[in-house]
């Protein structure tokens, strides 16, 4: 950050940051941080700040409840600007172990799974009308991104 002088509000959408020097690595860094809203955090120490645990912002989804330790949920922006998302509601399940996640999974309790370990990614390649879309990557772990074929929501072939 020591490379950035200047912020400037183009328009409501737009900011233009300025730099000292040319920093490609820029891009990866601080150009692509959360902008966070300074009338909450004033006088805040900002790993302390109420606005951790309630955060809000202009995405698709909004902050619904974090259950510390088990899951943290989104619920539709009916605000967007590109209009509401067409999931209603999503859910990200944190401190699964491995056993947990792949239970989850199997029971269709979950419909998207990040990682598996081998043995497991096995037993679902061997059950294709359940799982329908899994990726594997070069790396140690497999990842999946499946889909409750049931679900009314993703039971038109179309979509």
């Amino acid at each position: 950050m020591d490379r950035l002088i200047r912020v400037d509000a183009v328009d409501r959408y737009t900011i233009r940051m300025t730099l000292n020097q040319i920093t490609p690595r820029f891009l990866t860094g601080p150009a692509t941080s959360y902008i966070v809203p300074q009338h909450l955090l004033v006088g805040e120490s900002l790993g302390d700040a109420p606005f951790n645990q309630n955060p809000f912002g202009t995405g698709p989804f909004r902050f619904e409840s974090w259950i510390d330790s088990t899951s943290i949920a989104f619920s539709a922006n009916p605000d967007y600007y590109e209009g509401r998302p067409y999931l209603a509601r999503v859910i990200f399940w944190t401190g699964l172990n491995d056993a947990a996640l792949f239970a989850r999974l199997m029971r269709e309790e979950i419909d998207v799974a990040p990682t598996l370990k081998p043995e497991d990614m096995e037993l679902v390649r061997v059950d294709s009308t359940t799982f329908r879309f899994i990726y594997d990557d070069l790396d140690p772990f497999c990842y999946t991104l499946t889909y409750n074929n049931r679900h009314p929501l993703f039971s038109d072939r179309r979509i």
